[in-house]
């Protein structure tokens, strides 16, 4: 059964929308960025000893910067409040997903009205 007859026509309509916006080379390949930097996170935490702390997680939240900050900022404003390693986590996804949209939506909009109006942005 194909994917587009077992959702509703809201989530169909989200499902064809956010493969437009990310269907694009360049969406795909900042995720995959991101993917690569969270599975060296994880290589380095799980087969690596060191003898203080690793920074291997900060390349996530770099490549993720600055929407990464706004779930922990809003966070910190909890009383008592500490950062998870889940909020991190949840933080780091929903910000490399909402950046890969813009970035998907930028370059759409950059190829239709750049010079030869292609997709791409090349004649």
């Amino acid at each position: 059964m194909d994917i587009r007859t077992r959702l509703g026509g809201a989530a169909h309509h989200l499902y064809g929308r956010a493969r437009h916006v990310l269907g694009h080379p360049v969406p795909l390949a900042y995720l995959g960025l991101v993917a690569a930097a969270f599975v060296f996170a994880l290589v380095d935490a799980a087969f690596v000893s060191h003898p203080d702390a690793s920074l291997a997680g900060v390349w996530m939240v770099l490549l993720t910067f600055p929407t990464v900050m706004l779930p922990l900022a809003a966070e910190s404003l909890v009383p008592g409040g500490e950062t998870s390693g889940a909020l991190l986590l949840v933080s780091v996804v929903l910000s490399a997903l909402v950046q890969a949209a813009l970035l998907g939506v930028l370059v759409r909009t950059l190829g239709r009205h750049g010079a030869g109006g292609n997709a791409y942005g090349r004649g």
